[in-house]
């Protein structure tokens, strides 16, 4: 199987909606721990949105394993912000700053929200931290 990080424009939505539903229901399943986070490791290392969310919406990933990944993988949401995001696709940008606030994609979005001030999003005052950068090139 060819890497989803490397070469993301080899794999068709399906692919990757169903490579989401396998590691969720992997990650729903399971007891074990150490599954769970492999699962949900497969998933950001995607690097992509359904994957995220996906995290975001899990209750057996706990908060700092979601912090973590989203510390990582925050250029999922500067992706989103920088594609006519959906109302959905930026309550999950605002849900995942809730968890990790990015400087990034605090950034982005404020600046997004300047340029849309119609997109119905309350973006509330928060100290941020810079997401790591050593995944950018990965």
């Amino acid at each position: 199987m060819q890497d989803f990080r490397k070469h993301p424009g080899n794999f068709i939505e399906a692919d990757k909606d169903a490579f989401v539903d396998l590691c969720t229901g992997i990650i729903n399943s399971s007891s074990d721990e150490r599954i769970i986070v492999t699962a949900t490791i497969a998933l950001a290392g995607m690097r992509y949105k359904q994957g995220m969310f996906a995290i975001i919406d899990s209750d057996k990933v706990d908060f700092m394993f979601k912090s973590y990944n989203i510390m990582n993988h925050y250029m999922v949401f500067l992706d989103i912000l920088d594609n006519s995001p959906t109302f959905a696709e930026l309550e999950y940008t605002l849900k995942a700053l809730e968890i990790f606030p990015a400087t990034q994609v605090y950034n982005a979005l404020s600046k997004y929200l300047e340029r849309n001030p119609d997109a119905r999003i309350v973006l509330p005052a928060m100290e941020t931290r810079p997401g790591d950068e050593k995944y950018l090139e990965y």
